[in-house]
């Protein structure tokens, strides 16, 4: 006679939760997952060509270069709830050290029941918080329309035209009079910056508040737009990679709303986040640094 054996409702639970719990290391393993790491784990895993240029060129709003190869390493077995050795042995044959310390903390972290615990809860959130960031900037900025009545779009990095952009190395102003008596020599010295990137670089401007001045359509707005795009896919060389988020909210979409996380939640984050404006609030202060 054959004895029907039933899981332990506990195991089933634990399962359950374990599930769960490796879906958010995923969601936070790919927000640490760089396009120069993703293709240096790419030749290292011995992709095939084909898949490694399907990972690189993702830029769809429900997929991006690593969130693609998130899912890649759990279809290769790489990774799973249990155990992630192989991922790390990569990275520390690739010497990203700093980036295995975070994975491994990541691992750690959501492996662990922490089912009650509100620090999990809090990392969790701020993940989606950041994913959902990623995906915005992705969907709205590899599509443009640069010329209205034209219905061709493109993205952002085909538009943008790198140089012009100097920095006022003297930051004192000037009065109005003393700007009209002063001669060449007592105007404010400027340096031109190699990158757009170098905005963001604290060797060349070391503050946390920056003012970008231009003509009307010399590129200001273009160049917020590529620099969230480039936000979305830097790697460890980037001066944006030391920014945790970056949130570009355009003036003339504020209208009506009563605060600033309000605004984050209605134009940034997509309803299926379920992130509210008083966690969004949260995370912002958090991340103030200033």
């Amino acid at each position: 006679m054959l004895r029907r054996l039933s899981i332990p409702k506990q195991a089933s639970m634990d399962r359950k939760q374990a599930s769960k719990n490796f879906g958010r290391f995923q969601v936070g393993l790919a927000n640490l997952l760089t396009i120069e790491i993703i293709l240096q784990l790419s030749a290292l895993f011995n992709l095939p060509p084909a898949k490694e240029r399907q990972i690189k060129n993702a830029r769809s709003e429900q997929s991006t270069p690593s969130l693609l190869m998130v899912a890649t390493m759990k279809e290769m077995g790489i990774i799973n709830p249990l155990d992630i050795s192989p991922l790390t042995k990569a990275l520390e044959n690739l010497k990203l050290h700093g980036t295995l310390r975070d994975i491994q903390t990541l691992f750690q972290n959501y492996n662990e029941n922490t089912e009650d615990s509100t620090d999990s809860k809090f990392h969790g959130k701020r993940d989606t918080f950041l994913s959902s960031l990623r995906k915005m900037y992705v969907s709205q900025y590899d599509k443009i329309q640069p010329i209205p009545y034209i219905r061709d779009s493109v993205s952002v990095n085909d538009v943008f035209v790198e140089g012009g952009i100097e920095i006022q190395k003297n930051t004192q102003r000037l009065s109005r009079k003393a700007k009209t008596e002063s001669t060449d020599d007592e105007k404010p010295d400027v340096k031109p910056l190699k990158s757009h990137l170098d905005i963001f670089n604290e060797k060349e401007i070391d503050s946390k508040r920056i003012l970008v001045q231009g003509d009307p359509g010399f590129g200001k707005s273009t160049f917020l737009m590529q620099t969230a795009y480039d936000w979305c896919f830097s790697d460890d060389s980037s001066p944006l990679r030391r920014i945790d988020a970056f949130v570009l909210l355009t003036l003339r979409l504020l209208g009506g709303k009563l605060s600033v996380y309000s605004a984050i939640q209605n134009l940034l984050i997509p309803g299926e986040s379920m992130l509210t404006e008083e966690e969004i609030k949260k995370y912002w202060l958090v991340w103030d640094r200033w």
